[in-house]
């Protein structure tokens, strides 16, 4: 494949969980080839990842729509600042 052709995109599904079946699920560090995790409450240090579209700035994630959440996991204290140390420093977050 080359650079300019795209990939098939993989297919998920959307449902409601309990708590219950939440806090007994095995939470994965999203990292690829990382197989660390836990189960119930994040461990410290571990980093949620949730990726969305939007227009705009969401300043009430409950508000974005599950059809525009295209990720939603965590990532491993260690995976966290690798990606931490490959994002650009930015200024201090302002709202208008």
């Amino acid at each position: 494949m080359n650079r300019y052709e795209r990939r098939k995109a993989k297919g998920f599904e959307l449902r409601k969980v309990t708590i219950a079946e939440l806090e007994a699920a095995r939470a994965l560090c999203a990292w690829d080839g990382c197989q660390s995790g836990f189960t119930g409450a994040a461990p410290p240090g571990w980093t949620w990842l949730l990726t969305y579209r939007a227009k705009r700035p969401v300043s009430d994630f409950s508000s974005i729509p599950a059809t525009e959440v295209t990720r939603d996991a965590v990532l491993c204290p260690h995976h966290a600042r690798a990606l931490e140390g490959q994002l650009k420093k930015l200024g201090a977050l302002t709202t208008s």
